[in-house]
């Protein structure tokens, strides 16, 4: 998922979240004031930085359900997978 926020000089704040949804905006109390079902992100972007609004922060953030999961163990000697060389690198 990715997060630009984008604020103007009257201290007014825009929030831009794309992920598998599409893209959304939220103003600066979080209510969504656009949504789109498709990616849109860029657009949107400059868009709002052609009237004025700034970049503040533009991230890619884990969605709630997958900042909650642990991430898979490592690959290690004795866990059962063996690795085979297909001999297709140069």
């Amino acid at each position: 998922m990715r997060q630009t926020v984008l604020t103007t000089g009257e201290g007014r704040k825009l929030t831009i979240l794309t992920g598998d949804q599409g893209t959304e905006v939220l103003d600066d109390t979080g209510r969504v004031v656009g949504t789109y079902g498709t990616d849109r992100h860029e657009e949107l972007v400059t868009r709002h930085q052609g009237e004025g609004w700034h970049v503040v922060d533009d991230s890619a953030i884990r969605p709630e359900p997958a900042s909650r999961t642990p991430p898979p163990p490592a690959d290690g000697p004795g866990d059962g997978f063996h690795e085979q060389d297909l001999g297709l690198s140069s």
